[in-house]
């Protein structure tokens, strides 16, 4: 398993015991720099992205955003990293974005076609003494590196539209979705922010997109949650639809093929943009939606963060169930449970996916920012004090 903690290192440890040691056992330490910034907040940042594993030819590979404006004490840039997967030995380092603490690549990458594609976004778009730079999409040669197209969200000499949230690809037409921050130095309608994004994931042109209208927008509205792919039938017609939460607390369903149409329905999760922040990445099963969010009211009562299962066709609520502390990752769900982790204490909910009865509350060792792992059986948890805990069957 692999895992970035902000110390600057990209890790891998094993997952059973073997020739290497017992299970946990640390196979190698990369370092891949920090971002150190002196208006922004936090004002240090490692690796933050989950990396991608997979082959490069014969060679186990992890494809992995790094840390870094300042490597080993040498400035450098925001870049990307292609690493042995064996042994964290650098293949290949594609700078791709500028040597500015305002930049930083927040996101998970992804591989497609012989590609792998990384967002950029600022380093904290809400904090004034930190601007929020040009929003981007950069897609690389998987083999060299080499940028084979970038996408930006705001036209030149504009800033805004940031993609701080991992992005989705959909393999039935070969497209990809976006979702992107506030808007922020440009006309109103200059910029895709805050919107949802449908590219080409050959030359990443523009397909379709849904920008909130100005009306609606507040004053921290981006999005900040992963979408989902999901299908539903509405009116005795098939749909294949797209889900993202807003930080304003507001699920979108949208049809995939015309984006520009605007909500195929849209509920409400939480309330307001400020803490807790609704950036909870959906998952479904093939029935249900599983979403999440902050400051709601369940039964009368008020709850910090909830989880809930809604109907696909409608966006109605089949269930919702308070959660206690924050929750900031993606919702995790296998065969018979959903699982969440929250901060900031720590803990890790296992929920019915049928009712949304907690069945196991564990807590561990502190705030879980990231989204569980689930492989044979075991639940692998990333927590803020550096560590990966596994969960036993």
């Amino acid at each position: 398993m692999y895992w970035g903690y902000w110390n600057g290192y990209e890790h891998a440890a094993t997952i059973s015991a073997g020739p290497l040691g017992p299970a946990g056992t640390t196979v190698w330490s990369t370092y891949l720099g920090l971002l150190t910034g002196t208006t922004c907040n936090p004002p240090t940042a490692g690796p933050s992205g989950t990396g991608v594993a997979a082959m490069m030819g014969g060679t186990p590979v992890l494809y992995v955003p790094g840390g870094d404006n300042l490597t080993n004490g040498t400035s450098g840039m925001e870049s990307f990293y292609a690493l042995n997967a064996l042994t964290g030995a650098i293949i290949w380092k594609t700078p791709i974005a500028p040597l500015d603490s305002q930049y930083f690549l927040w996101a998970s990458p992804f591989l497609y076609n012989g590609s792998i594609y990384q967002t950029v976004a600022a380093f904290d778009g809400y904090d004034p003494g930190c601007p929020d730079p040009n929003g981007e999409m950069v897609k690389m040669d998987a083999n060299t590196g080499a940028i084979q197209q970038t996408w930006n969200a705001s036209p030149p000499g504009c800033t805004g539209g940031g993609m701080w949230a991992s992005q989705d690809v959909d393999t039935s037409d070969g497209s990809i979705f976006a979702v992107t921050g506030d808007p922020d130095g440009c006309a109103a309608g200059a910029e895709y922010a805050p919107a949802i994004v449908k590219l080409n994931a050959s030359n990443l042109s523009v397909e379709s997109s849904w920008t909130i209208p100005p009306p609606d927008q507040g004053g921290d509205d981006d999005f900040g949650a992963t979408p989902v792919l999901f299908t539903a039938v509405i009116n005795g017609v098939q749909r294949q639809l797209i889900g993202v939460i807003n930080k304003d607390g507001m699920f979108f369903a949208l049809d995939r093929s015309n984006l520009a149409a605007g909500p195929v329905w849209q509920t409400r999760i939480g309330y307001g943009t400020g803490s807790p922040l609704n950036i909870v990445s959906a998952a479904w099963d093939g029935s249900r939606l599983y979403v999440g969010g902050g400051g709601t009211i369940i039964n009368g009562s008020f709850c910090f963060e909830s989880l809930a299962a809604l109907n696909p066709a409608t966006g109605g609520y089949i269930w919702s169930t308070c959660a206690n502390g924050e929750m900031n990752s993606g919702i995790t769900e296998v065969p018979g449970v959903v699982i969440m982790g929250t901060g900031a204490v720590g803990n890790v909910l296992f929920l019915d996916p049928e009712n949304g009865i907690i069945l196991n509350n564990v807590p561990v060792a502190s705030a879980v920012l990231g989204e569980t792992t689930v492989y044979n059986g075991v639940v692998y948890v990333p927590v803020d004090n550096g560590n990966v805990e596994a969960l036993g069957p």
